[in-house]
């Protein structure tokens, strides 16, 4: 499984679990590129991406499918939540959200199965902990 490893500031991260970001953004150049994407261009095989927010021990992670990156020029993009973009871009597309770990939102903790709202001392919610109980994968999307 090829995983693309990408660090988030708290506004970003919070968008994307709340599913009203849907495309990340990282500046063309030598460095991303070279992560992103082969020698002949095309997208490298990942199959998800995982954002921590933060660094350290605790931070959160929120663990999405990658669905694919391309390049384009900043003016072309609709930044819809903000973003100041400018010259040549790389867009990455944002899929589904698999699973959370650690993730608090004003004090209370979301499933790391399905994204609800948990107590903060519990890392799934009921149903989630009956799934995987039962040998089904929390975050299995045909199970939920």
């Amino acid at each position: 499984m090829e995983i693309l490893h990408l660090t988030l500031h708290r506004k970003w991260f919070d968008l994307i679990a709340a599913g009203r970001k849907v495309t990340e953004y990282r500046q063309d150049d030598e460095y991303w590129h070279k992560r992103i994407f082969n020698d002949d261009g095309s997208n490298k095989n990942f199959d998800e991406i995982h954002f921590r927010n933060g660094y350290g021990n605790h931070r959160p992670l929120m663990v999405v499918e990658f669905m694919f990156a391309f390049v384009t020029h900043a003016s072309l993009c609709v930044c819809a939540n903000g973003e100041e973009l400018s010259g040549r871009i790389i867009v990455i597309a944002v899929g589904n959200r698999l699973r959370f770990e650690n993730y608090k939102i004003a004090g209370k903790r979301m499933c790391g199965g399905c994204g609800s709202l948990i107590q903060e001392e519990y890392s799934l919610c009921d149903s989630c902990t009956l799934r995987v109980n039962a040998g089904v994968l929390a975050w299995n999307k045909e199970a939920v």
